[in-house]
């Protein structure tokens, strides 16, 4: 899972530094920043529970066939860049 997010991630946010990808029971969010440790963190979210929501494409194709049932309650962080290396 963490490799496939990975190359998903930079088909959807190009030019952008993966550090961390939360999965929730209801929510899923992508955090990174450009590259640098001066850049602002940016993050954003995608939740299939609420398709109607008005979500970033590049956030909607990197979630795309993940659930959430199998993270209620069992919430997953995945870290790619910890905080003391950024």
């Amino acid at each position: 899972m963490k490799e496939l997010l990975h190359k998903r991630f930079k088909v959807s946010f190009p030019n952008k530094r993966l550090l961390a990808i939360q999965l929730d029971g209801f929510s899923h969010r992508v955090i990174y920043d450009g590259g640098r440790a001066s850049d602002p963190v940016q993050k954003k979210e995608y939740s299939g529970c609420m398709p109607e929501g008005n979500f970033d494409n590049g956030a909607r194709y990197l979630f795309e066939g993940i659930g959430h049932n199998q993270y209620q309650n069992n919430a997953k962080e995945i870290i790619y860049i910890l905080p003391k290396e950024r």
